[in-house]
């Protein structure tokens, strides 16, 4: 291993070279007196070498300098001058200088032949990893073309403005293009202006270069060369500059147009189910409507008749002696309440208290009529204002809500207490049922009981769907239910 000098100021060389002059003559001043005179630079010599070896030609040369200037002085006559009388000692310091300058230089030939095979070592070296890197890198390309080109997905590479820079093989079977046809040109080739399904795509490029944060995964329709379009899910992975700025954008694409189809046709399924089903709620109010008016009109006044009829036979028989004198009273009593009931039945099939006092205290009307007729404490009704909020077909499907909650929490829940909520908000309005009873736990079983629970909770979603609305049901065992759905306002009611 070299002494390495490149690091070694100048000045520090220098002093070396002084220094190591001066320690040659003191070691010969305290060691070698019995030499006296003779071989005056017999410790000089080494003083050198280790100047030019530690600092190289300028270092040794200030040795051989300082050397010679201490053995003049001391160990040459006149001892105490640097005048040399004696032409021995004159030839001597000649062979001196000579000699250190030739040890000088070779000190620094051999380190610099010493630099100059270090360098080509290290050039052979580097050379030696460049090509072994360039190998591993010929060998990991060809791995990696041949995954990219065998992938079972579509990989394409585009610049910042659009124009195709790779095509792999799959997405060449896939699209019908061949690379040389579209490398070089626009990626929109792929993508149709606006999707089946009315999305705009005439901006989606650009829109992946400015954010490629939001479209790292993205699905769109792409259209093939035969003109007929698929839908794809692609992976977008930008590639950047040494500025940070979006160079290139490598894209993944896989073809999901099965599922895409199976996904469409199952959303215009349900959107055909909730079509039907309000259909059917409809239908179902209209025909309740026409029974409630056929209980009111016919059947009522059938039995108001009977009534009349009635009380006029036992008005005119009233002394003829019975076995019961209270017959005739309880006869127009059944009438009565049968009379009573056929009216109830009659409001709820076709509530028309809607019409005569308004959607809140309709729904005040009605939360008092159940609590009454089950034996139910309300402990509280706080109700806003509403009732020229809504349409009055969003009012009915409002209250035949109610009618279903407060039906499930006398019938099902076996509520004792309940407490009704409508509030107010600045764009929709909240309403909440919630009732003491013994609940269900909804994450462990549908809220069914019997069958006609759940059909009812159904029902309820339904109309709250027909109604632009959200449905909200919480529930646990032990710790009643509680019905919540808002209603947004219809402007200009």
């Amino acid at each position: 291993m070299r002494w390495d000098r490149t690091n070694r100021p100048l000045w520090l060389r220098c002093i070396v070279g002084v220094l190591v002059a001066v320690l040659a003559a003191a070691i010969r001043l305290e060691f070698l007196e019995v030499l006296e005179l003779r071989a005056a630079f017999v410790t000089f010599y080494p003083a050198v070498a280790v100047a030019a070896l530690y600092g190289g030609f300028v270092a040794g040369l200030l040795a051989t300098v300082v050397s010679a200037a201490f053995a003049a002085y001391f160990w040459m006559e006149p001892i105490g001058q640097f005048a040399i009388t004696n032409l021995a000692d004159l030839i001597s310091m000649v062979i001196f200088f000579v000699g250190g300058a030739m040890i000088s230089y070779l000190a620094e030939a051999m380190y610099s032949a010493q630099a100059r095979a270090h360098i080509a070592e290290e050039q052979s070296r580097l050379a030696a990893e460049r090509e072994k890197a360039a190998v591993d890198l010929q060998q990991s390309e060809s791995k990696y073309r041949e995954l990219v080109q065998n992938a079972n997905s579509a990989i394409i590479r585009w610049k910042r403005d659009g124009t195709l820079t790779f095509f792999n093989e799959y997405a060449q079977k896939f699209f019908g293009y061949s690379a040389e046809e579209v490398i070089g040109k626009s990626v929109n080739i792929l993508m149709p202006e606006e999707e089946s399904t009315g999305g705009d795509l005439s901006d989606l490029v650009q829109n992946i270069v400015d954010h490629p944060e939001m479209y790292a995964n993205n699905i769109n329709e792409n259209v093939l060369r035969d003109g007929n379009r698929v839908w794809m899910t692609w992976t977008n992975k930008p590639v950047f500059d040494q500025d940070g700025q979006v160079l290139e954008i490598l894209a993944i694409g896989s073809d999901i147009t099965e599922s895409k189809r199976a996904e469409q046709a199952l959303l215009k399924s349900e959107k055909q189910l909730e079509i039907l089903a309000s259909e059917l709620l409809n239908s179902q109010e209209a025909e309740r409507r026409r029974i409630s008016i056929g209980l009111h009109d016919e059947l009522g006044q059938a039995l108001m008749h009977l009534k009349f009829k009635a009380a006029s036979f036992i008005k005119k028989y009233q002394n003829i002696p019975i076995p019961s004198t209270d017959a005739g009273d309880g006869l127009l009593s059944s009438v009565d309440e049968i009379i009573e009931y056929v009216r109830r039945l009659s409001r709820e099939l076709s509530p028309s208290v809607l019409e005569e006092i308004g959607l809140t205290s309709s729904i005040e009307y009605l939360v008092e009529q159940f609590c009454d007729h089950y034996n139910m404490r309300c402990n509280s009704i706080k109700l806003d204002q509403i009732d020229h909020v809504f349409p009055f077909e969003t009012q009915l499907n409002i209250f035949r809500i109610f009618q279903e909650c407060l039906a499930n929490a006398a019938r099902h829940a076996q509520a004792a207490t309940l407490s009704v909520t409508v509030k107010k908000q600045a764009d929709h309005v909240l309403f909440r049922v919630h009732d003491d009873g013994k609940g269900f736990d909804v994450k462990q079983r549908p809220p069914f009981d019997g069958g006609q629970r759940g059909i009812g909770i159904s029902a309820m979603q339904q109309r709250v769907q027909m109604v632009g609305g959200s449905f909200e049901i919480w529930s646990a065992e032990g710790m009643g239910t509680r019905v919540s759905f808002s209603v947004p306002v219809t402007e200009g009611v």
